[in-house]
């Protein structure tokens, strides 16, 4: 049966006695909807995550217009672009037979090793254009933390623990990258292989982690060993689970051990970012809401929050872990990093009031050094 027919299906018998024409209309919306969506996305990787570059380039002023026309030609070509290639893939998605089966097969080992070792070998290649990883004054900041054996909460602390557990099997930098490469890499081929073991089409698994893999944005960040990215990983892993728990209606979590694992799976990821919270625990209240049927779901909140808890007061104090006093610098950085952008592509555009107290910040040989390497505010920020 094809996405579309049992799609439409599915919607009339839901419904009952509904209009033919509905599914036949939100159906196609929906795809119009995703082209617009994806388009949107790949244009913004692709053209927009370089035309600052572009224009930092462009020190003379007569030059940022043509690069700015340029920059907005070059977006709509490519947005239309990967418009009607979206909808040309979806037009031929649609008529592929969509059988998800409500039980899965075991994981195919060999097809998680192939696919990991594929989309592990476009970020290897990028990183060794940058070899041995790219550094951050934030990744600094956290080397040094590992270096020392200090923990300060202002970078995530059980992301630097994990990094000195790493630096323990070897002390170099380009081996931590390479490592959350693999993690990533690994992730994905366990997704791959899990929406495999369902019964979800391979044309649709290979085309869209396909994208994920040669995206060059994603590439590119992979070089940096930073909390994002280590979020971004970890739910990718959380990923897996949570197709299990949807397509087989939440049967995943009838055993005990599949709760406790997911609860303090969920209970870490929130300190990989200090504002994880703000999906961990929406997550997992949604779980228990709308699984609630199954017996040891009821486990899974008390379970995450005491893991919660372990981490943050028993292995806190056990570590020392430190907390940052310039909390308040901090929050003003993105309207100050706006400001300091104004200020070095066009000075006369900020009122004398605001100049002065940018000049209080630092002097002007600092902001014309920062125009040479691309926009370091953090030192700028940090001065005083």
């Amino acid at each position: 049966m094809s996405l579309r027919k049992k799609y439409c299906g599915e919607q009339k018998k839901a419904c009952g006695n509904i209009d033919e024409k509905i599914p036949g209309i939100v159906f196609p919306c929906s795809f119009y909807a995703m082209a617009v969506v994806f388009s949107m996305y790949a244009t913004c990787t692709t053209i927009l995550s370089s035309a600052f570059n572009w224009l930092y380039r462009a020190n003379a002023t007569h030059k940022q217009p043509l690069i700015l026309f340029g920059i907005f030609t070059m977006t709509i070509m490519v947005f239309v672009l990967f418009f009607f290639l979206t909808l040309l893939v979806s037009k031929k998605i649609v008529n592929i037979p969509w059988d998800v089966v409500p039980k899965a097969r075991s994981i195919n080992k060999k097809e998680l090793a192939m696919i990991s070792l594929i989309c592990f070998i476009p970020c290897f290649i990028n990183l060794l254009k940058c070899f041995p990883g790219g550094l951050s004054n934030d990744n600094i900041n956290q080397w040094q933390q590992v270096q020392s054996f200090t923990f300060d909460n202002w970078h995530p602390v059980l992301h630097t623990l994990c990094i000195w557990f790493l630096s323990r099997i070897c002390n170099n930098w380009a081996f931590i990258v390479i490592c959350q490469m693999l993690l990533f890499a690994f992730s994905l081929g366990l997704l791959y292989s899990t929406l495999s073991s369902f019964g979800i089409p391979k044309i649709i698994l290979n085309l869209s982690f396909t994208l994920i893999a040669l995206n060059p944005a994603t590439n590119d960040i992979l070089c940096f060993a930073w909390k994002d990215v280590a979020f971004s990983i970890c739910l990718l892993f959380l990923m897996t689970p949570l197709v299990k728990i949807v397509l087989t209606n939440g049967e995943w979590l009838q055993k005990a051990r599949n709760v406790i694992a997911i609860s303090i799976c969920m209970g870490l990821i929130t300190f990989v970012r200090h504002n994880g919270f703000f999906l961990t625990c929406p997550l997992a209240v949604l779980l228990c809401i709308f699984y609630c049927k199954q017996k040891h779901v009821k486990w899974l909140l008390p379970i995450m929050i005491i893991t919660y808890l372990f981490v943050r007061v028993p292995l806190y104090n056990a570590l020392n872990v430190t907390y940052p006093d310039n909390t308040v610098a901090e929050s003003i950085g993105v309207p100050m990093t706006i400001m300091i952008n104004v200020y070095n592509i066009n000075p006369n555009a900020i009122s004398p009031q605001a100049k002065e107290a940018l000049l209080m910040i630092a002097p002007q040989e600092v902001y014309d050094e920062s125009k040479s390497t691309f926009i370091p505010y953090n030192s700028i920020k940090f001065r005083k």
